[in-house]
């Protein structure tokens, strides 16, 4: 029971997390929610539980589903912007990545 109790400490913790400032506070919050998920999938499969505490198991595994979905259609989004700004600035990729010490001047 121990591992569910992780699980759910670790969500409890993150449930009011849902919009972060930046890209980087993105993918640490889907992967924190990615951790509980696997921990509460461990838990399914590895433990007998009542029926209410499987189904509340059961609810929390799709609600962190539905959030990571969102996060990682999310950061597709932020991934294209981020692109498409470098590609307007001039700024050249290599390997979908920007050119490391490349300098511009703008032009007004």
């Amino acid at each position: 029971m121990k591992l569910l109790d992780d699980a759910v400490d670790i969500l409890e913790q993150e449930k009011d997390i849902l919009i972060a400032d930046d890209v980087k506070g993105l993918v640490e919050i889907t992967q924190k929610k990615e951790k509980v998920f696997k921990l509460l999938e461990n838990a399914l499969k590895n433990r007998r539980f009542l029926p209410s505490e499987k189904k509340e198991v059961l609810s929390r595994l799709e609600e962190i589903k539905k959030l990571n979905e969102r996060n990682m259609h999310l950061l597709s989004v932020a991934k294209a912007l981020n692109e498409y700004t470098l590609k307007i600035c001039g700024i050249p990729m290599l390997e979908g990545k920007p050119i490391q010490n490349f300098s511009f001047e703008a032009k007004i």
